[in-house]
């Protein structure tokens, strides 16, 4: 172990981080996008869509499809070269695409972290542009926390197989293959590279079910990990859904652009949107709905300076209350644990390629009872060949103290990472106005481990995934746990006080934040917002309950559908 790795790396990601920003004024793919609108006071759209983020491109998109004259209002600016690039994911974190909201320190799931953040993307594209890329689905147990048929798995499948743009010949001909489309504007892949194979057959020696893909039917089992990749390039919604249309006319953009309140009139019907851009305040109309799209924190922030949230709360605030339902509570996130693992397998540490994902990934699911078909526990494994990604995603992505990734970090092997994750979190947070100005950040309250009997499940699973490492084929591999946190060593190896203590240090929130605009108390089946008309949201927060999986694949079919029902009810 070398004194200090971690450190050095991420000095380096600051340092290529300013370069990136340098870049930025370049503007070097503003090509795919077309140019801001000249847009003024009393502009009227049919629809205006509040955030050009994940969800946001997908229903703009749409709309202007079906011939509606569409304002987009997005906070962020183009991306950059950066994200479309799958290895220089790390550099994306904490930069002028990242929207940098803290957390308060709780002194209770922080101890090993050096501060508590949520990771959202402020550009054209939102979270999808600047996330790490693996595309999911979840499982058919989190769509049935929706209470709506319609909502369901099956139903559902319908939207991921329309989004979708799968190039894996061994999924398409496979069992699987109805399960998944080929001509959709999501380009996906999936990870095939030789080391996972290896691993896969250790799972499988292990006696889990490993299959082609878990993805797309939603089973138990192993396999390589999803990516939204294609041709070496990020694929999302921005470039897939508003760049084939930058040229038409009823597509309007403004970059830039804070939406600070939705309009109403006496009927409480959503009329227009105010907005903030180069610091001057714009007011816009529209005929039809005012559609919101800035996900799990900003959507909340937006309904509540706009009168729309709990009552008590916005009446302190001096806010006039429009409808009081409970906007910004039912935040959750699949709240997990890192284990790493050291290996006797020499790492190949190869010319770095921005072209390549900078680690293999498998995927998988398993349940503690062998007759369950629903998972408690995904499982995210890390298979790091090129040995200064270690220090890069555990210092600066996920945020461990420095110390604790040089514990992990081997220049020479390769090294294991398993997150596991819980599936079924009882924990509840919240998305809380700090004052009135829609420019401050709002209160997140992200509450893991609350509810204990969610720690309770993470030392279960972590009880129950340890077996597999101590399997004769892991062990050949030289599969060693590493006691990175430095503080549990006081209680017995392998006891629950022992793993209690390390998931407490080690923990991992994934940021798959969904909840704050719950479908059933904030919105209705059709994304309508309750007590009021001519609103939606049309965004992660409306997901009931978490969702076993990365957000974007979810996200993307959420909104084909809710875009879908906005043009049903268009006449």
């Amino acid at each position: 172990m070398s004194s200090g790795v971690t450190s050095m790396q991420i000095d380096q990601i600051l340092d290529i981080q300013g370069a990136f920003r340098t870049l930025a004024l370049l503007n070097m793919v503003g090509y795919l996008f077309s140019e801001d609108a000249p847009v003024s006071d009393d502009d009227i759209f049919d629809y205006i869509v509040v955030g050009g983020g994940t969800a946001g491109c997908v229903v703009a998109g749409r709309l202007v499809d079906a011939n509606f004259k569409t304002l987009v209002i997005e906070a962020g600016n183009n991306p950059g070269e950066e994200n479309y690039a799958p290895g220089l994911l790390t550099y994306i974190k904490n930069s002028r695409m990242d929207w940098n909201f803290t957390t308060p320190r709780d002194g209770f799931t922080d101890q090993c972290h050096k501060g508590s953040g949520i990771f959202f993307g402020k550009v054209l594209g939102g979270t999808g542009n600047t996330d790490y890329m693996l595309y999911g689905r979840g499982n058919p147990q989190d769509y049935r926390s929706f209470n709506e048929d319609s909502w369901n798995w099956k139903n559902m499948l319908k939207y991921f197989i329309k989004s979708e743009k799968l190039e894996d010949n061994e999924i398409l001909n496979s069992r699987y293959r109805r399960y998944h489309g080929t001509k959709g504007r999501i380009g996906v892949i999936k990870e095939n590279r030789p080391e996972t194979q290896e691993y896969l057959q250790a799972y499988k020696e292990a006696g889990k079910n490993v299959v082609a893909d878990v993805i797309g039917a939603g089973i138990i089992g192993y396999s390589g990990a999803l990516y939204h990749i294609a041709n070496g390039s990020r694929t999302e919604t921005a470039t897939a859904y508003l760049s084939p249309l930058k040229d038409n006319p009823n597509l309007y953009l403004t970059r830039n652009s804070t939406a600070v309140k939705i309009i109403f009139d006496e009927n409480k019907r959503a009329v227009g949107v105010q907005f903030v851009k180069d610091g001057k305040s714009i007011t816009v109309r529209a005929r039809k709905e005012v559609i919101v799209t800035t996900g799990a924190v900003k959507t909340p922030q937006l309904l509540m300076l706009s009168g729309i949230g709990p009552k008590q709360r916005l009446e302190k605030l001096n806010i006039n209350v429009i409808s009081n339902i409970p906007v910004g509570k039912k935040l959750q996130d699949c709240v997990g644990v890192l284990l790493g693992f050291e290996t006797n397998v020499t790492a190949k540490n190869e010319p770095f390629d921005d072209n390549n994902y900078p680690a293999q990934l498998i995927t998988g699911y398993s349940a503690l009872r062998n007759c369950s078909c629903d998972p408690d526990y995904q499982i995210i494994n890390y298979i790091i060949d090129d040995t200064t990604y270690l220090p890069q995603l555990c210092g600066f992505s996920l945020g461990f103290q420095n110390s604790i990734c040089d514990r992990i970090y081997s220049k020479d092997t390769q090294i294991f990472l398993s997150i596991i994750l819980h599936l079924n979190v009882r924990s509840y947070g919240e998305v809380t106005l700090r004052n009135t100005d829609p420019f401050a950040m709002p209160n997140i309250f992200p509450n893991s481990y609350t509810n204990d009997s969610d720690l309770n499940d993470i030392v279960d699973y972590i009880i129950d995934y340890y077996k597999l490492i101590e399997t004769p084929k892991f062990q050949s591999m030289g599969l060693k746990f590493i006691e990175a946190t430095g503080k549990c060593g006081r209680f017995q190896f392998g006891s629950r006080q022992f793993w209690r203590c390390y998931a407490l240090c080690m923990i991992v929130p994934p940021g798959r934040y969904v909840g704050t605009c719950s479908m059933g108390s904030v919105v209705d089946s059709r994304l309508n917002v309750i007590g009021v008309r001519g609103l939606r949201v049309v965004d992660a927060s409306v997901i009931p309950g978490t969702i076993g999986s990365a957000l974007f694949g979810p996200t993307v079919a959420l909104a084909e559908k809710g875009v879908e029902m906005i043009i049903e009810d268009s006449s």
